[in-house]
């Protein structure tokens, strides 16, 4: 009789309590709630990341414009892409000792290129390369 008092015993402490349980949600609420903010800021540089990236990849093919559809010659061009980004090309001539000489002898001139591409009027990216054009 004496061992089925300590099964009956046993039987019913088998298990958990309410009062356990209740701490243990309460802690995993605590632990979720403290780790939100986290997924939140990385969600937010996920997001700042493809922007970034995104305005780059536009100003490297806003580049590769220059000379092609738009004119190697001094002047500022703009436009804007479907992806809500704005963009603007400086052409201004290349001022240097250097590039006095080469268009005395070749009959090029060398232009400075500076591409901007802004998104949601600030700043985002900006470029700068060099172009080589015949004389006008």
């Amino acid at each position: 009789m004496c061992d089925s008092s300590r099964q009956d015993r046993s039987a019913s402490q088998a298990g958990f309590t309410l009062v356990e349980i209740v701490v243990t949600f309460t802690l995993v609420a605590l632990a979720l709630a403290a780790l939100l903010p986290s997924f939140s800021d990385g969600l937010t540089s996920i997001q700042s990341s493809e922007t970034y990236l995104r305005a780059v990849l536009l100003a490297r093919s806003t580049a590769d414009l220059v000379g092609h559809e738009i004119p190697i010659r001094e002047g500022s061009y703009s436009g804007s892409s479907e992806g809500g980004f704005d963009w603007q090309v400086i052409i201004s001539p290349l001022a240097s000792a250097a590039a006095d000489r080469s268009e005395s002898v070749s009959g090029l001139a060398a232009y400075k290129v500076e591409i901007a591409v802004v998104s949601g009027g600030e700043r985002q990216v900006t470029l700068e390369t060099l172009r080589i054009a015949p004389l006008e």
